[in-house]
This record gives structure tokens, C-alpha cells and sequence, in this order.
């Protein structure tokens, strides 16, 4: 009982944090779908698993990806981060709940299409975690279907927003290795 009550309040914070604006971070839009993409290589490679399956995976990880993007909004600031780079924020909006659930439901029938047995509430929890704990990602395991579809849908996700703000990429762009020659840059530009 108390495991779904933490679910449909994870639930609940999952979903309003989609509604609000939230600065764009490099890592959510770089570190992680380079992490899952890397691990999917991986995964891949160990387990080669049937062309027809990846081709299916990286076509429903691009239409996640689209379905998305739809509804989010950029909302473009003046400030910078301490690195000089543009802050840049973020609402998902109702159409991110959407693809995830387009994610989700891909992933559990796979799994089960493949004799897996699967506890959907647990899954649901572990996706949620994720999406609320950004270090949840690193700290569990899933198949290669799983990270490649979470790979190409953050990584298409980014173009499409890319294409909306071009300012996105330089808001999550490496960061200067000398802080005070970018910070002094900053305030020559200013």
C-alpha cells in the first residue's frame, strides 16, 4: 500500500514538473542520451538482436521524439550560467507525457513480446524515478531496446527543440576550462 501511494505521488510530481519551466542542463540534453546511446552500442553488440528490432526501436524512439516536442515551450533569458553560457528554460508540456508513455508502452510489450515477465508498476516507478533523480539513469540496468529507444528519442527530442531555439546548444555546450577568461569574456560582451 505505501509502495502506491509513493507511486501516485511520484506520479504527481513526474507530471506538474512537466508543466513548469526548468533550465536546460547539459546533462539531460547531452550526458545521458550520449550515456544510453553508448550503452545500447554495448548492449548491441553483446546480444545482437534482430535488424527488424532495432530498425523498430529507433523508428518508434524518433516518433517519441516528435510527439514530445510538440507542445514544449522555450522561453529564452538573459542571464547566463556561471560558465557564460545562455540559460535556457524549458516547459515539456502535456505532449512529453505523450511520447514517454509511447516509451513505455514500446518497451514493457517488448519485453514481454520476448518472454520477459514484467511488473508494470515497478517499471512505471523505475521510469519515473529516472525522470525525477537525473542519477537514477546511471544507476540501473536495462536492455539494449531500452537504451537505445531512451538514446534516440533524448537525442532527436534535442534537434526538434534545436530547430525551435538555436540557443539551445550553446546552453548546454561544454563548458569553458578557464572560468575566469569566459567570465571576463562575458563582461566584455556586456
Amino acid at each position: 500500500m505505501s509502495g502506491l501511494l509513493i507511486l501516485i505521488l511520484g506520479i504527481f510530481i513526474f507530471t506538474r514538473g512537466l508543466l513548469r519551466f526548468k533550465k536546460v542542463t547539459r546533462l539531460e540534453f547531452f550526458l545521458i542520451p550520449l550515456y544510453s546511446l553508448v550503452l545500447a552500442f554495448f548492449s548491441i553488440y553483446e546480444s545482437m538482436p534482430k535488424l527488424v528490432d532495432l530498425i523498430a526501436t529507433i523508428i518508434v524512439g524518433i516518433f517519441a521524439a516528435i510527439i514530445q516536442s510538440m507542445g514544449a515551450q522555450i522561453k529564452r533569458t538573459e542571464q547566463r550560467d556561471k560558465y557564460q553560457r545562455p540559460i535556457v528554460m524549458l516547459k515539456k508540456g502535456w505532449s512529453y507525457l505523450f511520447g514517454w508513455i509511447i516509451i513505455f508502452t514500446y518497451g514493457i510489450s517488448y519485453a514481454l513480446i520476448n518472454g520477459e515477465k514484467v511488473d508494470v508498476l515497478e517499471e512505471i516507478g523505475t521510469e519515473i524515478m529516472k525522470d525525477l533523480f537525473t542519477f537514477e539513469n546511471f544507476a540501473t540496468v536495462s536492455s539494449w531496446n531500452i537504451y537505445l529507444l531512451s538514446g534516440i528519442a533524448s537525442l532527436c527530442y534535442l534537434l526538434i527543440l534545436k530547430m525551435k531555439e538555436p540557443l539551445l546548444l550553446s546552453a548546454i555546450a561544454k563548458r569553458n576550462k578557464d572560468k575566469k577568461t569566459s567570465i571576463e569574456n562575458g563582461r566584455k560582451h556586456n
